[in-house]
């Protein structure tokens, strides 16, 4: 099977459509939905409930579909990828040829009561895996041409990799919000709001950076204007294949958003041409290969 390759910026769009579905599901339903089969069974109760008494939940189509088919990603694998009308869809599910559209799922539950309900739907299609794939591997997900690492598995962080780790969402800010030869002051707001949302649902690791990052961001920001930023972005990737590989993967992935999120100057669901100048998406492009996300082929 030829295993269709990722696109970091879909990705990372789907990613923050799926974050903001987590926080709507807070705010309005009371829900703590974390990517997991029993948060599906939540919100098919959700809908269930909201059917019966007559209201419609259309207006959360786009975030909805994000989250259900991220946490087929997350707890299946799977790639992103989206089909000629531009729909998002996720293909070589379990590293299989198995595939979904988790934005017709939700669609059809959301306009019909009778639909299969959305946890059926996800337990149907990780009956199909063979026992082998029904944990995601990376290797499957992605074609990943890897930095070599610096240190051995299981090494102990460092103050001054503990340094690299923290400064890390800022490194990637620099790198795109550069881009265009400036930051200003409003890049500099927009990023403290994107670091207090990717927080929410980051790996312990990256938000255990963040939190130390915003107390002290004019001290970071100031170290970082004598450091090669391409070089410390290797360190980086080094210090995480390294010594944190468990979380390497997703803390890599929420970078990327962050930088994706950084250069979108409003939203609109999946408009990536409109929104990201040039200069952004190669910055975004040269960020993903150096992180291993993104082959260097591409």
């Amino acid at each position: 099977m030829s295993t269709p390759q990722e696109n970091p910026s879909l990705n990372a769009e789907l990613q923050r459509l799926a974050q903001s579905h987590v926080e709507l599901a807070a705010s309005r339903f009371g829900l703590n939905l974390d990517f997991s089969e029993e948060s599906l069974r939540q919100t098919d109760e959700v809908i269930a409930r909201h059917q019966a008494d007559g209201q419609s939940l259309e207006d959360t189509l786009i975030t909805h579909g994000a989250y259900v088919g991220e946490t087929l990603r997350r707890r299946l694998g799977g790639v992103w990828v989206q089909d000629e009308r531009g729909v998002a869809l996720l293909e070589a599910i379990g590293g299989t040829d198995l595939k979904a559209s988790p934005f017709s799922w939700v669609q059809s539950r959301l306009a019909d009561g009778t639909a299969e309900a959305l946890a059926s739907r996800f337990s149907s299609l990780k009956q199909q895996l063979p026992a082998t794939t029904s944990t995601p591997k990376p290797a499957m997900r992605l074609n990943i041409k890897r930095p070599a690492t610096a240190a051995a598995a299981g090494a102990e962080t460092s103050a001054e990799d503990m340094k690299t780790l923290t400064r890390s969402p800022l490194l990637v800010f620099m790198l795109v919000a550069a881009a265009d030869g400036k930051v200003d002051k409003k890049e500099m707001e927009g990023f403290q709001k994107v670091v207090m949302q990717v927080m929410a649902t980051a790996t312990p690791l990256l938000r255990d950076a963040m939190s130390r990052l915003l107390p002290q961001l004019d001290e970071h920001l100031q170290a970082l204007r004598n450091v090669d930023p391409v070089e410390e972005l290797e360190r980086l990737t080094a210090i995480l294949d390294s010594q944190h590989p468990q979380e390497a993967r997703q803390f890599k992935e929420d970078l990327m958003g962050v930088a994706v999120q950084i250069a979108e100057s409003s939203g609109g669901f999946l408009g990536f041409g409109s929104k990201i100048s040039k200069d952004e998406k190669a910055a975004i492009a040269g960020i993903g290969v150096v992180l291993g996300l993104i082959s260097e082929d591409e």
